[in-house]
C-alpha cells in the first residue's frame, strides 16, 4: 500500500480555478501516495469580529480538527509563525512517516487560522513562506510543495 497523506483543511474550495488545480495535483500525487482530503466547515467570522468572537470561532473550528487527529498519525499544522519548512523538510517528514508506517496529517486552518489546541497536538508548526497566503491557496501551495518530493 501506498504512503498515507491526509491533509485536514478548515474550509472548502470555492473558486472552480482553485477546485481544477487542487484536483490537478491530487491526481498526481495518488499515483504515488494514498491521499485523501477533510474538508471541515469554517465558522462565519466577518472582519468587524471581537477578539472573544474571533477566539469563539477558533475553538470551534479546533474542535473539528481535533477530533480527526490520531495520536499514532504525524501531524504537522501550517502556521504563520511555524518554522520555515522546505523541500528537504518535506522529503525528511515522509521518509520519517514511511520508516515508521505512519500517515502524515497536514492541517490547514480557516481565515483566523488554527487554534491553540490543535497546534499544542502538532508534531509540527510549519511555515511554507515568509508570506501569508489564504488558506485556500495554502493548500494549492502544501499540495505542489508534495508533488515535489
Amino acid at each position: 500500500m501506498n504512503q498515507r497523506i491526509r491533509i485536514i483543511a478548515v474550509g472548502g474550495l470555492k473558486e472552480g480555478c482553485l477546485i481544477e488545480a487542487s484536483n490537478y495535483y491530487i491526481s498526481r500525487l495518488k499515483l504515488k501516495y494514498n491521499i485523501s482530503v477533510i474538508e471541515l466547515p469554517d465558522e462565519p467570522a466577518p472582519d468587524n469580529l471581537s477578539a472573544a468572537g474571533r477566539q469563539a470561532v477558533l475553538v470551534c473550528e479546533g474542535k473539528r480538527v481535533t477530533s480527526r487527529l490520531t495520536s499514532s498519525n504525524i501531524t504537522a499544522s501550517l502556521a504563520i509563525d511555524g518554522k520555515p519548512a522546505n523541500l528537504s523538510f518535506f522529503c525528511g517528514l515522509m521518509e520519517k512517516a514511511a520508516a515508521e508506517n505512519r500517515c502524515v496529517d497536514f492541517v490547514i486552518g480557516g481565515s483566523l487560522g488554527l487554534a491553540d489546541s490543535v497546534l499544542r497536538q502538532s508534531d509540527y508548526r510549519i511555515s511554507l513562506s515568509a508570506l501569508t497566503f489564504p488558506h485556500r491557496l495554502a493548500r494549492l501551495l502544501l499540495l505542489e510543495v508534495l508533488n515535489n518530493i
